[in-house]
């Protein structure tokens, strides 16, 4: 599909033009009638319209805002006739050079956005988060890019003010023009702070979307809600995600192609990926600066870098205990809810004894009462045990 679409209707223009493009080698395509240039511009592929400023039934302002909308927002330059707002197309080689680079890096942006986890419907889910006049809130695991999927609905929304990082508990002022509020990893008892700032941020025409690794609570079921699937859930993006990492810092190293042989893809697609793109990222990296040849395979990779996609020997406990802060986030919610505000009860401490006492017994039992072999399962000494033991009543 062209990249590059020549608006006119004057064969002059076309073909002069058509000329420089075909030098370039770039794919374009004629557009002769206002209707025609429409609907080619809609497509994703094109990087480029050159607009003749007689071309019957042009509205250049209406065009501009067209191409604002669109997500792959093509460059617009005018040709022939001067056409305001439009700017013109000089020296047509150097601009086809710095399209090239500059649309290599957001296609390649876009394509990253894709897969860190919202699904196929990305760029929908995205612009409906951007313009909703509720907050967002986006979970997701560690190095998931929460932070990325902010910076992109910030930009989508059209706000014309600047996205502030805001720490809650401290000083706000919402100045300028409006713009957007980001609080990373709000803690569960600052959710009284949180819904006043997004009541300050309604109030301002502000929007406010918070990042956290934990879901969102019930008192925030109203907000927009977008949840980022784990890497390891997404093995049939894993590939694409990985070759689009190999390929950036390759050009970025001023490499030659290098590609992951079987082996390797074997062990990358077992690896649980628990710091997911983050993680996969820096991989690729370190993989990269370990090979010499065209194939990065599994056998020929420095241990060091090796072991980072290898699988552990403790890595089906680890699989089971990823899940255990959201488990027990689950089963105090209700507990929690229920607090009275000035209640005595001392939950915190409760909840640290229990959870003590069920880990130490749990042990114990599997050691068949061995508090030295219990205490080295545990990672503790073994003094540090038999008080805890004294403490929670689980000593005979």
């Amino acid at each position: 599909m062209a990249s590059v679409i020549l608006a006119s209707a004057d064969d002059g223009i076309l073909e002069e033009l058509e000329s420089q493009l075909i030098r370039a080698k770039r794919a374009h395509s004629r557009a002769t009638s206002w209707d025609e240039l429409l609907r080619q511009m809609c497509n994703a592929q094109t990087q480029l319209v050159l607009v003749d400023g007689s071309l019957p039934g042009l509205d250049a302002q209406l065009l501009s805002q067209l191409a604002a909308s669109l997500d792959h927002k093509p460059e617009l330059r005018s040709v022939g006739a001067a056409t305001p707002p439009l700017k013109p197309a000089r020296k047509l080689p150097l601009l086809l050079t710095h399209l090239r680079s500059g649309r290599i890096q957001s296609g390649e942006s876009a394509r990253e956005l894709r897969l860190l986890g919202l699904g196929r419907d990305t760029a929908t889910v995205l612009g409906q988060a951007a313009r909703a006049t509720l907050p967002v809130y986006i979970s997701g695991e560690r190095g998931s890019g929460k932070k990325r999927i902010a910076y992109r609905v910030h930009e989508l929304s059209g706000r014309g003010g600047s996205i502030l990082e805001h720490k809650l508990g401290t000083g706000l002022k919402l100045e300028g023009p409006p713009g957007t509020v980001l609080v990373k990893s709000p803690q569960l008892d600052a959710l009284g702070a949180l819904i006043d700032l997004a009541a300050t941020c309604e109030a301002n025409e502000w929007q406010l979307i918070a990042i956290s690794r934990r879901r969102p609570p019930p008192a925030l079921a109203i907000w927009r809600s977008l949840r980022l699937v784990p890497l390891r859930e997404r093995q049939d993006e894993l590939r694409s995600l990985a070759l689009l990492y190999l390929e950036r810092h390759r050009h970025r190293m001023r490499l030659p192609r290098r590609r992951f042989d079987r082996a390797l893809w074997a062990l990358m697609r077992r690896h649980r990926w628990t710091r997911n793109a983050q993680e996969l990222e820096a991989f690729v990296v370190q993989a990269l600066l370990a090979t010499q040849g065209p194939v990065i395979a599994a056998a020929a990779l420095n241990p060091r870098v090796r072991e980072l996609v290898e699988p552990q020997a403790d890595a089906e406990l680890l699989a089971h205990t990823e899940g255990f802060e959201e488990l027990v986030e689950q089963r105090l919610r209700s507990v929690v809810d229920q607090l009275e505000q000035h209640t005595g009860l001392g939950l915190y401490k409760l909840v640290i004894q229990a959870t003590e006492r069920a880990l130490v017994r749990l042990t114990l039992s599997r050691t068949g009462g061995d508090q030295k072999a219990a205490a080295k399962l545990l990672g503790v000494a073994r003094n540090t045990l038999h008080s805890k033991a004294v403490r929670l009543g689980l000593r005979q």
